[in-house]
């Protein structure tokens, strides 16, 4: 089945819709640390643990720079397939009444890529940034000092960091998807964009991130529930 762009169907988490998950067998449930917090990996491979557990330290390591850290154990699932309840098959989502995060299979990911931009990209450093996307979320969620006014507010800084996160040459060819002047058009960072074209939200999320003056503060307004993105009205 072809996939549907997990992050424009994250709304699930807010909504804490039920998931249908493929049964599994589960397994015993391993800890790694990271900035001085547990990081609980279930129902995965040796591999995927590696991975999860780096992708968590990218995550809290950006995070830091910026003084956000997490204030409670990080607990991840993998299962075979996510699915969400109106969409199919997605990557993965932040469940924020449970607090936790659950993530397709290593082994099921190439197919989810397939026909995306992140196609062609290694898998185990998209793999990777996957955890940093979600990471983020569970531990600005930690932090909120409001509620979400917006989701794309709430998707920003999980894209920003994703894609920062990721290795040159694969973030390069990921941005490379994208027409440079359609990123450097005066679109508005709105749910309307996140909703139809998310892989285009998360290129101009990463942009406006590291081309602004302090990134650092559009973390800490996302924390307040609001960040000011620009939009055609401002230009």
């Amino acid at each position: 089945m072809r996939s549907i762009p997990f992050n424009a169907f994250i709304a699930s988490s807010l909504i804490c819709a039920a998931m249908a998950f493929l049964p599994v067998p589960t397994i015993a449930r391993d800890t790694c640390i990271a900035a001085d917090i547990d990081i609980e990996v279930s129902a995965a491979t040796r591999r995927e643990r590696e991975l999860v557990c780096a992708g968590a330290q990218q995550a809290l390591d950006l995070l830091a720079l910026c003084g956000i850290r997490p204030r409670e154990t990080i607990d991840v699932r993998i299962r075979p397939e996510v699915r969400h309840p109106l969409a199919g098959l997605i990557f993965g989502y932040y469940d924020l009444g449970e607090r936790r995060i659950t993530i397709a299979s290593l082994d099921g990911l190439p197919g989810l890529m397939d026909g995306t931009p992140y196609a062609g990209l290694p898998p185990t450093d998209f793999y990777k940034s996957l955890v940093v996307h979600e990471v983020v979320h569970s531990v600005m969620h930690q932090n909120l000092g409001a509620g979400v006014h917006t989701q794309a507010s709430y998707e920003y800084p999980a894209y920003a960091l994703q894609i920062a996160s990721l290795p040159g040459a694969a973030r390069e060819q990921f941005m490379k998807s994208f027409d440079s002047e359609r990123l450097e058009r005066p679109i508005p960072l709105n749910d309307t964009i996140l909703s139809f074209a998310p892989y285009l939200f998360a290129a101009r999320a990463y942009n406006h991130f590291i081309t602004s003056a302090d990134g650092c503060l559009l973390l800490r307004e996302a924390l307040q529930g609001e960040i000011d993105i620009p939009s055609d009205a401002a230009r």
